[in-house]
């Protein structure tokens, strides 16, 4: 812009050195025809005022344009540094959204992790807890043989305590000891049982923790 300015200025000049020289040359030729010097005086005054005038308003033109280029420099930097502003703020605004992103990312990750380890951990408390209900059961059940056991035993020992209750005075002794037997199974029976209960409340709650667990691995 401002290599054109320059080449505008020297194109009037050019030009208005050329009308000084016609002038001249003509002016000349007229003083060779003319013999009326005053006339060519202020001829020649009234041409170099002319190009006095368009180098002077070419003068002012030029300084308006040099000006303008000026301004459009100093725009033209100004607007290169907001772009450049405007790009350093994207790529900070677009780093944290990668780092925020990445964070996120590893939460996420982390958390399926620890759900998986409760689900993990949850079913291995509920595969140890059926297996103590099972071992449960098998107690009570062995408990449940055993009480059955006393009472026949206790039922055939009262069939046979009539009939040797007078051959065998000890009778009796060995009929406590069967009902001590009898009780000791009961109150076996008995603690078999509460544990049975204990456990199976126990696998209950395990199993429905397990179920919110797989709830929340879903979610």
């Amino acid at each position: 812009m401002k290599g054109k300015s320059f080449n505008k200025l020297a194109i009037v000049m050019a030009m208005s050195t050329a009308f000084v020289f016609s002038n001249a040359n003509v002016s000349l030729a007229d003083e060779n025809l003319d013999s009326n010097i005053a006339t060519k005086e202020d001829t020649t005054k009234s041409n170099y005022q002319e190009v006095k005038e368009n180098y002077d308003k070419a003068e002012e033109n030029y300084q308006k344009a040099n000006a303008s280029l000026k301004d459009a420099e100093k725009s033209y930097e100004i607007q290169k540094e907001n772009q450049e502003n405007l790009k350093n703020e994207y790529m900070q605004e677009k780093n944290n959204l990668d780092s925020s992103k990445k964070d996120l990312e590893n939460e996420i990750n982390q958390n399926i992790l620890d759900q998986e380890g409760k689900v993990k951990k949850a079913s291995e408390d509920l595969n140890n807890g059926e297996k103590n209900l099972d071992q449960a059961k098998k107690d009570l059940s062995k408990d449940k043989d055993n009480i059955t056991s006393k009472q026949e035993a206790k039922k055939l020992a009262d069939e046979k305590l009539k009939e040797e209750k007078e051959k065998n005075p000890n009778i009796e002794e060995i009929v406590k000891e069967d009902e001590k037997n009898l009780n000791e199974a009961k109150a076996s029976k008995d603690k078999s049982q509460k544990a049975f209960d204990e456990k199976s409340k126990e696998l209950d709650g395990k199993s429905n923790d397990l179920k919110d667990l797989e709830k929340k691995k879903k979610i």
